[in-house]
């Protein structure tokens, strides 16, 4: 049996972990979030994806082709030169 530490809880308990799951409903810069799965879905119309990265860039895919691009103007103007609305 183990004997219980400074706080109640038992010496050798596991501690908890919490995760956190990010979701697509940007609370906090909802505009962003909008703009951000408006042209990820204009993108999928014209066969691309569209992808946030760590450092809040973003990478666009389509086909064999891919470009990194450092925000959601940049996205825009790649998504008209391409074809799409």
């Amino acid at each position: 049996m183990s004997r219980p530490n400074d706080e109640g809880q038992r010496a050798n308990a596991a501690p908890q972990v919490q995760t956190q799951i990010q979701h697509s409903d940007y609370s906090s810069d909802d505009g962003v979030g909008k703009a951000f799965d408006t042209l990820r879905a204009q993108l999928e119309m014209c066969g691309c994806g569209l992808h946030e990265m760590a450092d809040r860039s973003y990478f666009v895919s389509c086909g064999n082709l891919s470009r990194q691009l450092p925000d959601l103007r940049a996205v825009r103007q790649m998504l008209v030169q391409i074809g799409g609305r």
